[in-house]
């Protein structure tokens, strides 16, 4: 019988059957690799194992379960299903040391996440071994040092985030250039400095999120950034960034949603003249929902065009600038807006537009600290969803329009301080459901006011410097009072004006006595008298600097122990220097005091939007709040801004609080609420 050996062959028709030697031979083959694979997950599984001890040796926190036999099922770790470790999740584990460097060693590892925990140290560049990471979270921990270069290796990385440390140094162009797959870049609230490092080689076509606010960046926002067409992110607010505001950088990002370039030193076209270049660059971002460029400097005018930005704007923040010029009827073209329109601190004038009866969707405005004059147009009352108004230290003039008391079902903040506005205050804003706080001081009110409705929650001191308002407000002038006073003046008047006449009377009969040749009595000179002791209430206050948090933060040299002079209970205080020489003292609450009833004197809000932003009634999104108290040591006294001026300290002791401060002791004022001081206790420090 014929060999069937038939394996060079290649017909179709023929079965082809290895010799028995051979086939045992793959069979042999096979066998030792899977063996060589089982040794191998053995020794890798081993690895991981010895790499997660010598972790756990360098940390203390909630990791009582690590050492059982079975790696798999410790807190935090996942493995696939070759036993490998792939994900290592120990977010508030009250983690305290330090990171491991064998944390290298878990070669199969996509996520890890450490964050919210107080680890310290470095970051072990060791990470850049983790081949397969896609996913790196050390947000809100201790630690220090530099960005390792060495995260440039992390070839799959998606999601980078470091926030909340205390990391020094320029951010490696590597890490963020390299790393190719980058989605989402976080890496604000440290102390990183240098230029955001975005070269012109830089593709990162899948980049969604770029924040990097609340650090020390300076120069520019490179060019390269415009070549991140998915961008819907871009946070870079609280730096020290510069120069001309961006005018063919945004263009190209239809998804993008939000942009913050606030607290920079950012200027406008044209020698800070031309606003209109950086918005025309807007027109595009369809998608856009925030815009902040606050606090930077700006200057130029509103252009008309303002009205072209995308359909989907809820915010917009220009406040403290140097923006000039009318509010343009462009405006209206936001009709979409719905959370937040804030304009206030810029040199704004004119009238305020009609159009603004058209944003029936605004639940926040706020034009404050302009030279906006004129009424305020009876078409507000077409803002039928607005919760805040805000339109102080301006010069408004005539009546407050009734028309406002169509807004009681949504107005819960009104404030007209400091204008020029006349007339009564309208009735039907005390019968407002929701109406629970409203500032008409410092014009010229009159009319009686009670303490009815919504006022029920109001004090005097919404109403001061308005001479010809009275009523039962705690703390204000009573009507019963005042027409009494006024009636004693017009007795003395009286009174006055009657024993003038009498002794005129007397010193012409007396002449005519004397001398009948006399015909005609000495010509009598009458003095010009005020009715009445001279209104100091009615003149309006100095209005106080505005401060902002970087000047706070220069002044004080970031808040440096060397500058502390005094802590307590409740804060730190700090001595600092603005610019120009003025001295001043910051008192820093601690983070439990914030929104609390004790007095403070001005508080600072730092714009921190989190991750992700959420919708806020009134500032951009999710802003954490620190208080500041803060009070300027001017030649004369102390001007502080707390709402009543009747509880500042009287002159005598503010002049003995300097002369505390210049010889090196320091008392603090603490008040255990808004409506009274109780107490001033001394306290050296």
């Amino acid at each position: 019988m014929a060999k069937m050996l038939l394996t060079g062959i290649s017909s179709p028709n023929l079965l082809v059957i290895p010799t028995m030697p051979r086939f045992l031979a793959l069979i042999t083959i096979a066998i030792a690799v899977v063996c060589s694979n089982h040794a191998s997950a053995v020794d890798s599984q081993a690895s991981d194992h010895t790499a997660l001890l010598s972790f756990k040796s360098c940390v203390w926190g909630n990791l009582s379960d690590w050492g059982s036999p079975k790696m798999c099922n410790w807190s935090g770790v996942t493995c696939d299903s070759r036993g490998r470790v792939i994900y290592l999740l120990l977010s508030n584990s009250n983690l305290t040391g330090v990171i491991s460097p064998a944390i290298g060693n878990l070669s199969a590892l996509r996520r890890l996440d450490l964050q919210s925990n107080q680890l310290s140290g470095i970051i072990p560049p060791e990470l850049g071994m983790l081949s397969q990471l896609e996913e790196l979270n050390l947000n809100i921990n201790l630690l220090n040092g530099l960005i390792p270069e060495a995260l440039g290796l992390l070839k799959s990385i998606a999601y980078l985030s470091m926030y909340g440390n205390n990391l020094t140094g320029s951010i490696p162009e590597a890490v963020v250039c390299n790393c190719s797959s980058l989605t989402h870049i976080n890496l604000r609230t440290n102390s990183l400095t240098g230029e955001i490092p975005f070269s012109a080689r830089c593709r990162l076509p899948y980049l969604k999120k770029i924040i990097l606010y609340e650090n020390r960046l300076v120069g520019i926002i490179p060019s390269s950034i415009s070549n991140f067409t998915s961008l819907d992110w871009v946070l870079l607010q609280s730096n020290f960034l510069g120069g001309e505001l961006p005018s063919q950088m945004f263009n190209t990002m239809p998804s993008l949603k939000y942009l913050y370039l606030s607290n920079n030193n950012f200027s406008s076209d044209a020698g800070n003249t031309n606003l209109e270049p950086f918005l025309a660059s807007l027109v595009n971002c369809t998608s856009l929902e925030e815009l902040g460029v606050e606090s930077n400097s700006i200057g130029g005018k509103i252009p008309p065009m303002i009205g072209n930005l995308s359909t989907n704007l809820t915010k917009i923040y220009l406040y403290d600038n140097k923006i000039t010029g009318q509010i343009p009827t462009g405006v209206a073209g936001l009709s979409n807006l719905q959370i937040y329109l804030n304009l206030s601190n810029n040199l704004l004038e004119g009238p305020l537009p009609l159009e603004f009866g058209n944003m029936d969707k605004i639940q926040a405005l706020d034009l404050s600290a302009n030279k906006l004059s004129g009424a305020i147009p009876a078409q507000i009352k077409g803002c039928a969803g607005v919760e805040y108004v805000n339109l102080s230290r301006n010069f408004l003039q005539g009546t407050l329009p009734s028309s406002i008391g169509a807004l009681p079902s949504s107005l819960h903040v009104l404030d007209v301080s400091f204008n020029r506005l006349t007339g009564m205050i309208p009735q039907s804003l005390q019968a407002s459901p929701v109406l629970w706080f409203a500032n008409f001081s410092y014009n010229n009110f009159t009319s009686e006011v009670s303490s009815e409705g919504a006022f029920a929650n109001l004090t005097g001191d919404s109403f001061l410097g308005n001479p010809g308002l009275c009523g039962s407000i705690l703390r204000m002038v009573s009507c019963r009072g005042k027409h009494g006073h006024l009636l004693y003046i017009a007795i003395i008047v009286v009174v006055t004006i009657a024993a003038g006449l009498l002794a005129m009377v007397c010193i012409v009969d007396h002449d005519l006595m004397n001398s009948r040749l006399r015909l005609t009595p000495p010509s009598i000179q009458l003095s010009h008298f005020r009715i009445g002791p001279d209104n100091a209430v009615g003149q309006k206050e100095g209005e106080h600097p505005r401060i902002s948090y970087r000047e706070l933060v220069d002044a004080t040299d970031g808040f440096s122990e060397v500058n502390s002079i005094g802590k307590g209970g409740y804060g730190h205080v700090y001595r600092g220097v603005l610019h120009g020489g003025t001295e001043i003292a910051v008192k820093v609450l601690h983070q439990d005091q914030v929104g609390g009833e004790h007095d403070v004197d001005a508080v600072v809000e730092r714009s921190l939007p989190r991750d992700p932003p959420s919708v806020l009634p009134f500032g951009p999104p999710e802003r954490e709040m620190e208080a500041i108290v803060v009070t300027e040591l001017l030649e004369l006294g102390v001007a502080c801004s707390q709402l009543a001026p009747s509880m500042r300290p009287a002159m005598d002791d503010v002049a003995h609080e300097i002369a505390c401060l210049r010889d090196g002791t320091w008392r603090k004022y603490r008040a255990t609420d808004l409506k009274a001081i109780d107490q001033i206790k001394s306290n050296k420090h």
